[in-house]
């Protein structure tokens, strides 16, 4: 008989040793290449020694960014999002933020709001763009910017 796959997965801060790793786990799941990726800056969700989610978070004076949220397709609805996504706003809030932005598809825009995140004028993007390149990278245009409060606020 068929042992049932361990569905045991757990989340850590990315080693640079995962950079290669999160890379391929990015473009399996489709997610936009980024013009920069620092992996100091990511979360990573493993279930036997595999990358299974990850989200990463950026700091710059009081503002933060929270982007690269992505969860294997087998593993979506066991809460791996849900979890990354408190994990990145809890390191940001940490650092003493006082907002924190998103870029969120349409089909994502009920889950970001589970989280205490609102919908921003699209026109800040590009007020954002000393946070990261993402803001006004191409990909960017079709995305709807939304923020949460920091601890500062």
């Amino acid at each position: 008989m068929k042992q049932p796959a361990q569905t045991q997965w757990k989340i850590r801060k990315a080693r640079k040793s995962d950079a290669e790793s999160i890379v391929r786990f990015l473009e399996t799941q489709r997610r936009p290449r980024r013009s920069e990726l620092k992996v100091s800056e990511y979360f990573i969700a493993e279930n036997l020694g595999k990358i299974v989610g990850c989200i990463a978070t950026r700091k710059r004076a009081q503002r933060g960014y929270l982007y690269g949220l992505a969860v294997e397709k087998s593993h979506r609805r066991r809460g791996i999002g849900h979890a990354l996504t408190a994990c990145g706003l809890n390191r940001l809030r940490r650092e003493g933020v006082d907002v924190v932005f998103t870029l969120v598809m349409f089909w994502n825009i009920r889950f970001i709001k589970q989280h205490g995140f609102e919908l921003v004028d699209k026109g800040a993007k590009i007020q954002l763009k000393d946070l990261h390149s993402d803001f006004v990278d191409d990909w960017a245009v079709r995305s709807a910017l939304f923020a949460a409060s920091g601890s500062g606020s």
